[in-house]
């Protein structure tokens, strides 16, 4: 079997999207703005020079009265036309405005509180022309669609499909009819004139331009983890609203992706009034009212507002720092490093230097082989075996492996070894008084998982052993990991670098959860992932940044990878590869530190056999499988 590897000078698109979404929060020195009492925040400051709307962010989506030649292209921009709306009423209105006035009365317009179906095209528009109710000849415009999700502008939350128990992604796919026509006021313009689609809409295209996903850190109840949770900023506000909203989201409630492993951060009554400004060095300062003493100590609040707000300035690689006021009077200042120091799961800093790629060295004869790390050339992307082997892997006992890990500082390692009629799980901690790799007792299976090492519990290892999810301490000592309910194994998975958010595998299928702190451990419930149309079947799964997932799986006998943000939604510009007749057996990325801007990003594949390691012919290693990047 061979790798793929994929140019590791390329810049990551998660993470340069999530900048995009924040640069212009830069100029934040020139602006302010105050919170109204018992409302949402709402900026008062003046736009920042240089923005495309009177927001000073992206222009946003063209009206109903722009020109169009054609019906689907008129269809195309109703199905952006909420992108640009701030509230749920706003989006009903820029609905409206694309239809005559019987089609918007009789219109099922969605509740107040404006959830849109987010919608990914399956196949192009089927135009046919008929004859309406009235009479009048109109374009009967047609698509095939699969919903993402549904998206809520008060949250920036995409919310899992509402089918959640459906049987397949192809059984929920549905077709929208628009019927399109000429306008009331006969200007040669079109409307949608009859029959319109029930609910508000929104087209992904649209979604990843007039929104980027940005993290929202929340804490766990024990105050020991801070989780990201996924958020989409509209691009259309200023850098100085942006800000606004996350802060808003910050000091609201998780959304059900993470709620069953978080809390609120604080009761809304102890945030009025709240006011946000920023100091000409840059800080962030956020106004609580008195009764806010009820928080104290603050410094946690403080950690949260700084990892939620992120960097700046793309040279950056520490969060704007926060003062966190009482009415007015400084109560904590947060401005060095215990916002990382003082936050267990996030403590230890992820890579900001290529990442350590490894993969096993198949043997001559028997089962598995040795785990080596591996080079791969910038220039060729051909992969190889470095020259020096670091000291961790140095041992009799990596021999006959099929799966393994490595730590960050490659001062831990884990192997599933093939000895005897199973698989059993060995690790070697250099710290520890044993110098070799041991066997972990009372865990012997016939089929694991590759290992991954985890944060928090510092040291510790989870690992799938026939299908079920186990931790293994810095003791070694064992300990269950509680599936959700509805799931009765798992066949791959891969855990976020904050050491609790978790994508797994189950029959196929690609689902979310978030692994709680508790003693043992359970894991929240399962959150399915809209994986298709390009995958029929997930059959593996890695983290390559906070937001987004490389996910491998099947289409019939072709074997596909896809990159896409953590609810489904797609990037932008996703990597995508086809492996035709080739089973997708593993796939491997690296998760970066997310504070400063990198420009790397890796990803490994083992397909089959003979596969291209590289964009061009010629890369291919038959002597290396299971690959994967430090933990």
């Amino acid at each position: 079997m061979s790798i793929a590897a994929r140019d590791t000078r390329r810049r990551r698109r998660g993470r340069s999207r999530c900048a995009v979404a924040l640069s212009t929060v830069i100029v934040l020195a020139l602006s302010a703005c105050g919170v109204p009492t018992s409302t949402p925040p709402v900026s008062d400051g003046p736009p920042p020079a240089g923005g495309g709307s009177a927001n000073g962010g992206l222009p946003p989506p063209p009206g109903p009265n722009e020109e169009t030649s054609t019906a689907d292209a008129f269809v195309n921009d109703y199905l952006q036309a909420v992108a640009g709306a701030k509230d749920p009423g706003a989006q009903i209105a820029a609905a409206r405005a694309y239809m005559t006035a019987g089609a918007a009365g009789a219109w099922g317009k969605p509740s107040a509180s404006g959830q849109v179906n987010v919608l990914r095209q399956i196949s192009g528009w089927t135009d046919k022309i008929v004859t309406a109710r009235d009479g009048s000849t109109v374009t009967n415009v047609t698509g095939t669609f699969e919903i993402v999700g549904e998206f809520d502008v008060n949250t920036g939350v995409l919310e899992p499909p509402p089918a959640a128990n459906r049987v397949s992604e192809a059984a929920d796919r549905r077709k929208l009819t628009f019927l399109v026509g000429d306008s009331d006021a006969g200007s040669g313009r079109f409307r949608l004139t009859d029959h319109v689609p029930p609910g508000l809409y929104m087209s992904e295209q649209a979604l990843q331009i007039w929104f980027a996903p940005h993290p929202i850190y929340f804490w766990d109840p024990s105050h020991e983890a801070l989780i990201p949770d996924i958020r989409y900023v509209p691009s259309v506000l200023s850098g100085i609203q942006q800000a606004t909203w996350i802060v808003n989201w910050a000091l609201g409630d998780p959304s059900d992706w993470i709620s069953g492993a978080t809390q609120q951060t604080v009761n809304a009554s102890l945030v009025d009034p709240l006011s946000i400004s920023v100091t000409n060095d840059g800080s962030y300062v956020v106004n609580l009212s008195t009764t806010a003493h009820a928080l104290e100590p603050l410094a946690p609040l403080a950690y949260q507002l700084r990892w939620s707000l992120g960097t700046q300035t793309l040279g950056s690689e520490m969060p704007t720092p926060v003062d966190v006021e009482i009415e007015g009077q400084s109560q904590v200042v947060s401005s060095d490093d215990r916002f990382r120091e003082l936050v267990p799961n996030l403590a230890p800093a992820r890579s900001s230097v290529e990442a350590n790629a490894y993969a096993i060295k198949t043997a001559a004869n028997g089962p598995g082989g040795k785990v080596v790390q591996v080079t791969i050339n910038p220039a060729t992307e051909a992969i190889a075996m470095k020259p020096a082997q670091p000291r961790i892997l140095n041992s009799p006992n990596n021999a006959k492996v099929v799966a393994a890990a490595v730590n960050g500082s490659a001062s831990a390692a884990a192997l599933v070894r093939a000895v005897g009629n199973g698989e059993s799980l060995w690790i070697r901690r250099t710290g520890n008084a044993a110098s070799d790799f041991v066997q972990v007792k009372g865990l012997a299976g016939t089929s694991m998982s590759r290992p991954q090492f985890v944060t928090q519990p510092a040291g510790a290892v989870v690992v799938a052993v026939d299908g079920q999810l186990k931790l293994v301490d810095a003791q070694n000592r064992v300990l269950p990991i509680q599936l959700p309910s509805g799931i009765s194994s798992v066949s791959a998975f891969s855990i976020a670098p904050d050491a609790h958010r978790v994508a797994f595998i189950s029959g196929g299928r690609l689902y979310f959860s978030v692994i709680t702190v508790d003693d043992p451990p359970t894991m929240t419930t399962a959150q399915p992932i809209v994986i298709g149309p390009n995958l029929a079947t997930a059959t593996s799964v890695a983290w390559s940044s906070t937001s987004q997932l490389v996910v491998g799986g099947q289409d019939g006998s072709t074997g596909k990878i896809a990159e896409l943000n953590v609810d489904g939604s797609l990037d932008p510009n996703p990597f995508t590869r086809i492996y035709p007749s080739d089973n997708i057996v593993q796939v491997a990325a690296h998760s970066y530190d997310p504070l400063p801007p990198l420009g790397f990003d890796e990803v490994m594949v083992q397909a089959g056999r003979g596969v291209i390691a590289g964009r061009t012919d010629g890369k291919k290693n038959m002597t290396l499988t299971a690959p994967f990047f430090q933990d």
